[in-house]
Parts: C-alpha cells; structure tokens; sequence
C-alpha cells in the first residue's frame, strides 16, 4: 500500500484549522482522517510559516470586525426593545 502524501496547502490549512478556529487535534483528526500526532507536526512544522501568519492576522482582523457589527446590532435591538415596550405599555395605558 502507498503512503498518502498531502499538499503543503492541505497542511496549512489543517494547521489553520487548530491555531485560528481552536479546533482540537482530536476533532480535526477524525475530521481530516490522519493522525493525531501527524497534525501535532504540521502545526510545528508551519508554526513561523508567513502565510498562516498572514492568515491567523486577517482571521484577527475578521473577528474585530465581527465583534463591533455583533456590538452594533445589540445596541440596535437593545433600542427597538425599548421602543417596544414604550409603544406596548402606551397601548395598555390606552385600553383601560
């Protein structure tokens, strides 16, 4: 039988998935089908690779971005909620 051989790609982002995503080597190994310690190596292996640097900063960058839209919509359902409750209590104040 021959052995797999994967893609520098493929390793990249196999790594990708573990340093950004927080995916454990257990999980990512059952889903990648290979070998636990074989990811522990390309992790090492990639670990001053400059594009999975580049690419672990972008992914810091998309979750800034993420958590001020994800502020923005909360301070916007949190003033919808508001004027919810004002309209509803001016309707039962209206109804009695």
């Amino acid at each position: 039988m021959e052995r797999r051989k994967f893609t520098r790609e493929f390793k990249l982002e196999a790594a990708r998935l573990i340093r950004d995503r927080g995916v454990s080597y257990m999980q990512a190994a059952r889903d990648l089908s290979v070998h636990q310690s074989q990811l522990r190596n390309w992790v090492k292996a990639f670990a001053d690779d400059p594009l999975l640097e580049s690419r672990q900063r972008l992914g810091r960058e998309d979750r800034r971005r993420r958590f001020v839209v994800d502020t923005l919509v909360i301070e916007r359902l949190g003033t919808a909620l508001v004027v919810y409750r004002s309209i509803n209590c001016t309707i039962r104040l209206a109804s009695f």
